[in-house]
């Protein structure tokens, strides 16, 4: 195999990387949706009964919505931000080790545009994940809560 061969390949199979990356899209939107949608399920399952109270004393669901999730947005964008120097730094090291006996080296770098569209798709998710959490916190009543502290 010589270089010339091996760069025709992979232009050859762009097209096919290309589906790949919108499988992988869509396999990221579900698993970011699962794992938002749980972690915020438990912080508001654990924290039923002060819900309960602070819907007693007068705040309104979308600010108790703030309260108890509103913390996610920082780790979003923290986790989101160190994804990427992890990433290049994942990949820089698979595409080292898998042609390390070609005479051949590829540099595989998120661009811009990558970049962009993988934070659209992971902020749609977590975006409907917050209003499924949102929900969950409208469906806390304060008497049920009342009720089960009495008992």
């Amino acid at each position: 195999m010589d270089k010339k061969y091996l760069i025709k390949v992979f232009e050859d199979s762009a097209g096919s990387i290309n589906q790949i990356l919108q499988i992988m899209y869509v396999i990221s939107f579900f698993l970011s949706l699962i794992i938002i949608y749980v972690l915020s399920s438990i912080t508001i399952a654990e924290n039923r009964k002060p819900i309960g109270i602070f819907k007693i004393l007068g705040y309104y669901d979308g600010e108790l919505s703030f309260i108890f999730l509103g913390f996610n947005y920082f780790s979003f964008l923290i986790g989101f931000l160190l994804g990427i120097p992890i990433f290049n730094l994942f990949t820089g090291y698979i595409m080292n080790a898998v042609l390390r006996d070609l005479d051949f080296s590829m540099r595989m770098k998120a661009d811009i545009k990558n970049i962009i569209i993988t934070f659209l798709v992971l902020f749609i998710a977590f975006i409907f994940s917050r209003y499924l959490g949102r929900k969950r916190i409208y469906s806390i009543h304060p008497n049920i809560i009342l009720k089960e502290q009495a008992e």
